[in-house]
């Protein structure tokens, strides 16, 4: 869903879908390992952007560049 199309009502309907679906909450349990045992909330902030430019949720493991300071297109 593009930002420009959310609309109140739409946007406490996914508030809803995500309280009552389970999964949510078991990724963000993931997630919330995840950090805890790396790099915190650097790592965090790395997920979450390259997530919103992809669109998908990124693992970690599978993405070993996903580091604190190795964003996307940048280098330390």
């Amino acid at each position: 869903m593009e930002v420009g199309d959310l609309t109140a009502e739409r946007l406490a309907q996914l508030i809803q879908r995500v309280r009552q679906n389970p999964s949510y909450r078991d990724n963000a349990r993931y997630f919330q390992k995840v950090i805890a045992r790396t790099q915190g909330l650097d790592l965090a902030a790395d997920l979450i952007e390259r997530a919103f430019k992809t669109n998908q949720i990124v693992d970690p493991a599978r993405h070993p560049g996903v580091r604190r300071g190795e964003r996307q297109g940048e280098q330390e």
